[in-house]
């Protein structure tokens, strides 16, 4: 046997790449593996004991340490129990030293196994002082009925449970006092249902107001507008700093949106400081959507609001650091946008206004007209009015005013031209027109970049047949080395 064999980093390598197996052949292999060779046998085992199929081998194992009555795992404070895991012994654990739970019920629906499974779990955390827990899978009555009594002690709640979640649950989550960071996922629950359970809990304490989410700083939630808007209306002002709002609304517009931005304004004007905006469309709604815009773009009375017209009224979030939009259908700017929009939050050290919108997947006369309306000119707006900015994405056409700003970079000295030094990662999506163009073009385009960003280190231009990826950081060293990489330009193809 090779002696690289030997090595404990050689041989994980060599295992993790056959963890894509089926489980059960990839459990057969790691029992061979263990048995063959001293050197193997730990490396091995530890894969085997966090694959097991059921906890028949730990009971059979540690049944003797559990006859005393006493938890065989005492000062265990993070689990991860994931399907049949979920019926663990209640022995096994002293709940009480439990900090933090990771469940993965492994159900979608209602069912006998999901039944027995979130019933065991109620019953372990209804014993526990739990900080952080994390629920995947169908949640029974009785677990939602025992999370509703953890106010107490938890800070971070992470519920990927579909439709399980209930109104009232949701409700005495929003009074727990010590609740810091809430991810959600609640496109079933109405506006009106939450406020109307939070009220019905306010009658059980006998109170006419109780402060919601008080120290709530971070969440994340997959919900309608109205949901988000009820949130927001129970929301302190000037506690949360971080937002991803995921809406499966297909609706669109500035009168859709105006009044949950103001609302969020209202509420998060100097403390807010990442917004992430993600809508999600089956394609029957994306098509309608297209389908629309392409009418009222055919009549001459009809007064199209701009992207920029929606996202106006987010002028007023005087904190935002970085702005994420990751929607089906990305919206379209334009050079002058982007001019107002560094204005709006000088600050930023975050853009990311997506690659290639979710059109050019379905082919189709959409995804032939598309074309980025952002030229390289929105490249110098940003490195002068966006001084902090780090990383950058958004959709650009390389080709249009390319040439023209690249020449003016070459023609002045370095003092001359913007610089903006903070810059290290710029992602495109651009529009391909061929092989041989895009050789010209991209590496005209780069050069422009990195006169504007000239500490940039990554550089990806992405189009839906390829995508072309620079290290900045190895071109420059290897060519002080005299040495090239990737294709005949110097650029890696990403291939």
């Amino acid at each position: 046997m090779h002696s690289a064999l030997l090595i404990d980093e050689v041989l994980e390598v060599i295992l993790e790449h056959c963890s894509d197996w089926q489980p059960e052949d990839y459990r057969w292999t790691l029992c061979q593996v263990a048995r063959s060779c001293k050197a193997w046998k730990d490396p091995a085992l530890d894969r085997l004991w966090k694959r097991l199929a059921k906890v028949d081998p730990l009971l059979l194992l540690l049944n003797e340490q559990g006859d005393g009555g006493k938890p065989i795992l005492p000062h265990l404070v993070s689990a991860n129990l994931h399907h049949d895991g979920c019926l663990i012994p209640s022995h096994w654990i002293d709940a009480t030293a439990l900090q933090s739970l990771d469940v993965d019920v492994r159900a979608s629906s209602s069912s006998p196994a999901s039944l027995a499974r979130g019933t065991n779990i109620a019953n372990l955390l209804s014993h526990s002082s739990i900080v952080k827990l994390r629920v995947r899978g169908w949640m029974t009555q009785a677990l939602n009925n025992t999370i509703n009594t953890l106010g107490s002690s938890l800070q971070s709640l992470i519920l990927h449970t579909g439709k399980s979640l209930t109104a009232q649950t949701l409700a005495a989550i929003s009074l727990f006092p010590r609740m810091e960071e809430l991810n959600l996922h609640a496109s079933h629950i109405e506006g009106d249902s939450f406020l109307e359970s939070v009220d019905s809990l306010l009658a059980q304490y006998n109170a006419t107001i109780l402060p919601s989410f008080p120290t709530l700083h971070t969440l994340r939630i997959r919900g309608t507008r109205s949901l988000f808007c009820a949130i927001l209306t129970c929301l302190p002002s000037g506690t949360l700093r971080s937002l991803y709002l995921e809406t499966e609304d297909p609706e669109q517009g500035v009168a859709t949106w105006k009044p949950t931005f103001d609302l969020l304004v209202s509420k998060t004007s100097d403390s807010l400081i990442e917004f992430t905006l993600d809508q999600i469309l089956e394609p029957e709604e994306m098509d309608a959507i297209l389908s629309l815009n392409t009418e009222r773009a055919s009549d001459a009375d009809t007064h199209i609001a701009s992207a920029l017209d929606t996202l106006r009224p987010l002028r007023g979030l005087k904190a935002l650091k970085k702005f994420t939009v990751d929607g089906m259908i990305l919206p379209e700017f334009t050079d002058k946008d982007l001019e107002e929009l560094a204005k709006w939050w000088p600050n930023l050290e975050h853009l990311d206004l997506g690659t290639l919108p979710g059109v050019l997947e379905h082919g189709g006369a959409e995804a032939e007209k598309w074309k980025p309306k952002v030229t390289v000119k929105a490249l110098e707006v940003l490195a002068k009015c966006c001084p902090d900015l780090r990383s950058l994405t958004l959709p650009l056409d390389i080709c249009e005013n390319s040439s023209e700003l690249s020449k003016t970079c070459h023609n002045q000295n370095n003092d001359a031209v913007i610089q903006q030094r903070t810059l290290t990662r710029l992602l495109v999506g651009y529009k391909a027109v061929s092989e041989d163009k895009d050789s010209e073009v991209i590496p005209a385009f780069v050069r422009t970049a990195l006169r504007l960003f000239p500490e940039i280190q990554e550089i990806e231009c992405t189009s839906l047949d390829r995508s072309v990826s620079v290290d900045v950081a190895l071109e420059v060293s290897l060519k002080e080395h005299g040495l090239r990489v990737g294709t005949l330009d110097g650029f890696a193809n990403g291939r």
